[in-house]
């Protein structure tokens, strides 16, 4: 029975190995190529993620007669359906991809992959969404790349206040 687990643990490391080969890098990549790329390694679902005000990943997922839609930017969602978003009144959220952020996962049916792509949120005008948290990051890259003198620093703060008694 040990000999039987050890045979299939070194096939599931085989598979394995063999689906992570399939990693591409998409840094400059247009549209058309995730689209060739998505459809040559048969990929049928394709996850539009973002982050949530809080921090917790949320997808889209969406099927591949989508997909050229999707990559154009021209998928929306109910942003009031998201903690600390918009109010309902508000409430729709354009998904833009961020093109070398797009990979397919590495497990699952051969003959129908799923991908994700990660993306921007952007309101219906095509603004950035001020309550996106990627944004200021983002910023503070474009800075760096432009030269200039930035400092970042990132993460939770926690401020402590004390009321007095009457």
């Amino acid at each position: 029975m040990q000999n039987l687990q050890k045979i299939t643990y070194k096939a599931t490391l085989s598979a394995m190995a063999r689906h992570r080969t399939q990693i591409h890098d998409t840094s400059g990549a247009t549209a058309r190529e995730i689209l060739d790329l998505a459809a040559a390694n048969n990929v049928r679902f394709l996850r539009l993620q973002f982050t949530d005000i809080l921090g917790i990943n949320k997808n889209v997922e969406i099927p591949t007669s989508q997909f050229e839609k999707a990559l154009a930017g021209d998928i929306m969602f109910d942003g009031s359906s998201i903690e600390g978003f918009v109010r309902i009144e508000e409430s729709d959220m354009l998904l833009t991809p961020d093109y070398s952020t797009f990979q397919i996962f590495p497990l699952g049916d051969e003959k129908s992959r799923v991908a994700r792509v990660i993306c921007d949120i952007n309101t219906p005008d095509g603004q950035p969404f001020a309550g996106d948290p990627l944004g200021p990051q983002e910023d503070d890259r474009a800075r760096g790349k432009a030269g200039l003198h930035h400092e970042c620093r990132y993460g939770s703060r926690v401020l402590h206040v004390q009321a007095e008694a009457g």
